[in-house]
């Protein structure tokens, strides 16, 4: 947003599946925890469609995220609701 209140950009383009919470990183990226999707969905810095997480190994898939954070270590925090858990991510 503009300091006047109007919108500056969107970003995602469609792609999003009932966002629930989003953060970004000391480099930009954008991390999307999608509610509807099941997935984190990261955007590069200009908000572009950069990749998708929907689990990992050892974690199984992901149900409904309702948060998202970055920790100062720089793993990817997501909070899954359905399943009710936290997981830290390694990311990049």
């Amino acid at each position: 947003l503009r300091p006047d209140g109007s919108v500056k950009r969107t970003l995602g383009g469609g792609i999003l599946n009932d966002p629930a919470d989003v953060a970004v990183d000391s480099e930009g990226f954008i991390y999307v925890a999608e509610r509807g999707g099941a997935r984190l969905v990261v955007l590069d810095p200009e908000g572009k469609f950069f990749a998708e997480v929907s689990g990992g190994d050892g974690v199984g898939p992901f149900g409904a995220l309702l948060g998202v954070a970055i920790g100062p270590d720089g793993r990817v925090y997501v909070t899954d609701s359905t399943n009710h858990r936290i997981i830290g991510l390694e990311w990049r």
